[in-house]
Formats: structure tokens, C-alpha cells, sequence
């Protein structure tokens, strides 16, 4: 399972989900400029935030994961599915109805 923070998180939200998750392998994207990556400096827009977050999950051995966001998390999940699978990668994926354009 691949989890994608809500805007202002990073990736210690997920702590209390893996006692629920016993046995799964739990990882969690960390946006630059949240976290860890602070001192990134932040995407331009959503295409090279998620051209990036593909990319990241291309290297990512075993199946395909689960993608799971929470609040614009979700929208980023949302993204990142349709890139990936865009590229030929089948997935499974948890985010929020298409928005509207």
C-alpha cells in the first residue's frame, strides 16, 4: 500500500494505520517540502509533482501497489493512477471521484 499524506502532513500520519495493516507492506510518499524533504523546493504543478511520484513508483520492487490518499492526497493519488497507468503499469487505486474540469 502506497499512501499519499493530506496537504501540510508527511509521513508520520501513517503511524497509527500500521498496527492496522499487520503484515502489509505500508509506504508513504514524502512530498518535497513536507518533512524530510523540507528543503526541497516545492513542484511548479501537479504534472511535475506526478511525473516524479510515477517515477518513484516504478522503482518500487514487487506488484503493482494499492495507491491511497487522504484530502489532496487522494487527488495526487488520483493523478498518479491515471500517469501510471497512462505509462502501461497496472495498478490498484483508492482516491476521490475525478474533479470536475
Amino acid at each position: 500500500m502506497l499512501f499519499l499524506p493530506p496537504a501540510g502532513a508527511d509521513q508520520t500520519i501513517v503511524r497509527p494505520l500500521v498496527s492496522h495493516v499487520p503484515g502489509m507492506r505500508l509506504g508513504v510518499m514524502r512530498m518535497p517540502g513536507r518533512g524530510v524533504r523540507h528543503a526541497e523546493p516545492a513542484p511548479r504543478d501537479l504534472a511535475d509533482l506526478v511525473g516524479s511520484l510515477a517515477d518513484a513508483v516504478r522503482l518500487l520492487p514487487g506488484p503493482p501497489p494499492v495507491i491511497v490518499g487522504h484530502s489532496v492526497g487522494g487527488l495526487f493519488g488520483y493523478a498518479l493512477a491515471l500517469e501510471l497507468e497512462r505509462r502501461g503499469r497496472s495498478l490498484a487505486a483508492s482516491a476521490p471521484p475525478r474533479p470536475p474540469r
